[in-house]
């Protein structure tokens, strides 16, 4: 399990990422400097910093931003139905994707049931994300 720094963090399930908590994990990947200055900074750059037209760090609600992920860690994606609410979708690593790791994820949407299976494959079924975010 990989440690993000701020003042109060909680362990949560990678699978239950969502919203900024999961945006938080995936910018601990991709971007870590830009969580160095904390919650707050990482908040105000979320929205206000625009790059080509879109709000930075939107990894699970943008597909400029969350798809390069998928591509590059060529994670697939379909639809799990029948399922349970909240697992419509899953997402797996490719066999011959390096690092994966084998983990899946699952989610309402497909980019958050792909970012759940980065964040995973990455960090683990549990990270720590500050307590504000989630």
């Amino acid at each position: 399990m990989r440690t993000m720094r701020t003042n109060g963090v909680k362990t949560m399930k990678t699978s239950e990422l969502k919203d900024l908590a999961l945006d938080w994990a995936v910018t601990a990947i991709e971007n870590p400097d830009a969580l160095k200055y904390g919650v707050e900074d990482w908040r105000s750059r979320r929205r206000h910093d625009v790059k080509n037209g879109e709000f930075l760090f939107r990894w699970s609600s943008s597909w400029a931003q969350g798809g390069p992920i998928i591509e590059r860690e060529e994670i697939g994606i379909s639809r799990n139905a029948p399922c349970s609410q909240g697992r419509e979708w899953e997402a797996r690593p490719s066999i011959t994707a390096k690092g994966a790791g084998g983990k899946w994820g699952y989610g309402p949407a497909p980019l958050i049931a792909a970012m759940r299976c980065y964040v995973a494959s990455r960090l683990g079924d549990e990270v720590e994300v500050p307590e504000e975010l989630r």
